[in-house]
């Protein structure tokens, strides 16, 4: 089951939730994608998100609800780069009514 829902040829037996993601030597090994939220001015993480995804582009929906459920409100605006700059966050900071 988990090759199948990794799209994958192979996954790695040592640990099965991760997947293969090339390195910055060109080698693949087991990875994972990692997302931070920071509130700037506090200084202070506030949300993490752990995802087997190969990129981090439709992450921010669940990284963004994440650092609202942490801090209890919604933060005055959410700065992110690029790889965020697609149709499923748009969707999601108009529904969630987020300044980004």
């Amino acid at each position: 089951m988990k090759l199948y829902k990794s799209k994958q040829n192979t996954i790695p037996i040592n640990d099965p939730e991760s997947r293969w993601i090339t390195n910055k030597k060109g080698n693949p090994e087991p990875s994972y994608c990692v997302q931070f939220a920071v509130d700037y001015e506090a200084k202070i993480i506030t949300g993490v998100v752990v995802t087997d995804e190969i990129t981090d582009q439709h992450t921010f929906p669940e990284i963004s609800d994440k650092c609202v459920e942490n801090i209890g409100k919604n933060p005055k605006v959410f700065i992110a780069d690029t790889a965020y700059h697609n149709l499923v966050t748009f969707n999601h900071t108009e529904k969630r009514d987020f300044l980004v």
